[in-house]
């Protein structure tokens, strides 16, 4: 009987998390108007929580209470190329990188910047409305350092944040990243362990995805 009902249960929660994927991506497009689904958010629970952090975070930083319009999802590791990322970016004014690593951590970096390349095809921002997101806290954790060049989207390294502390390697299904946590451009005060990947230096990366919520 009990074999019965956990059985049933299981069916349950696949059919609930199925609807919960469904709910989610049917605010998911990408910047040509096609439906993406996201690998990244489980439940729609998880999305809304971010979403709502980053419209309070925009509407403190303007003043002014922003209206959610549309959701972008501009970028998907599974189905683009690492080259193409800063193309699909570009001259969007904010956007949210989530990378999901092999050992199941996930954690998001948000820019409130507009990404236009320079003369070599590149992008760096002086930015400092940045901040990085723990999905195993539900907080994000604001940048505090003093670099000129506080994220960037290089040839040599697709990602970098802060003065190197977090960095995200071209061909990063085989390269990974490296994290040096604590982050001291970031304020984490009161924060013991690793909360974006787990463990301090190298990673390696299962998912990437970039959204920008207008």
């Amino acid at each position: 009987m009990s074999s019965n009902i956990n059985i049933e249960d299981d069916e349950i929660e696949t059919v609930r998390s199925s609807l919960n994927k469904k709910l989610l991506n049917i605010q998911l497009i990408n910047k040509n108007g096609a439906m993406r689904f996201s690998f990244i958010f489980d439940k729609s629970e998880e999305f809304q929580t971010l979403k709502n952090l980053i419209y309070e975070y925009k509407s403190k930083l303007l003043d002014t209470k922003i209206t959610p319009v549309k959701t972008f999802l501009l970028y998907q590791s599974v189905i683009d190329d690492y080259t193409t990322l800063l193309n699909r970016i570009s001259y969007f004014d904010d956007f949210l990188i989530l990378i999901q690593t092999d050992n199941g951590n996930k954690f998001g970096i948000y820019v409130q910047d507009t990404a236009i390349p320079n003369e070599d095809n590149e992008f760096e921002s002086k930015s400092n409305n940045i901040f990085l997101y723990s999905f195993e806290t539900q907080k994000m954790y604001e940048y505090i350092g003093n670099n000129k060049i506080s994220f960037s989207i290089k040839k040599d390294k697709l990602i970098v944040l802060g003065d190197d502390e977090l960095v995200i390697n071209n061909d990063y299904y085989t390269e990974g990243g490296y994290i040096t946590f604590p982050l001291k451009s970031f304020h984490l005060y009161n924060v013991n362990k690793n909360i974006f990947t787990g463990e301090n230096g190298k990673f390696y990366i299962r998912n990437l995805e970039v959204f920008s919520f207008l």
